[in-house]
């Protein structure tokens, strides 16, 4: 792997990119007892790379073993949040309020 990591940054440097290593993480998936993420030392140009056990990606949260625990209650802690923020509008307590207006501020608060 850290022989991949360094063909990927010198291409990328050779097109004008450049891995930020600050943001860069690394993150071994289904450890077994002697590999784990705090085990693995990867550098990329002489700095080493911060190695996690979970991240986040495109929103989801990914973790080393490859759980969906932490996802499931990020998911159903942001749907309690939005369930709190819509609970919050006068317009479900309206009975004037059309149907198609209450749906229409779902759409718009969501």
């Amino acid at each position: 792997m850290r022989e991949a990591l360094g063909i990927i940054d010198s291409i990328f440097i050779s097109w004008g990119m450049q891995i930020s290593i600050k943001k860069t993480k690394v993150m071994v998936v289904n450890p077994t007892s002697d590999l784990t993420s705090a085990h693995l030392q990867v550098q990329l140009r002489g700095q080493p790379l911060e190695a996690v056990t979970e991240f986040k990606y495109l929103g989801s949260i990914c973790t080393a073993i490859m759980s969906m625990q932490p996802e499931i209650a990020n998911r159903l802690s942001s749907a309690g949040c939005a369930y709190h923020r819509l609970q919050q509008l006068s317009v479900w307590q309206d009975k004037y309020v059309s149907l198609q207006d209450q749906t229409g501020a779902i759409q718009g608060d969501c």
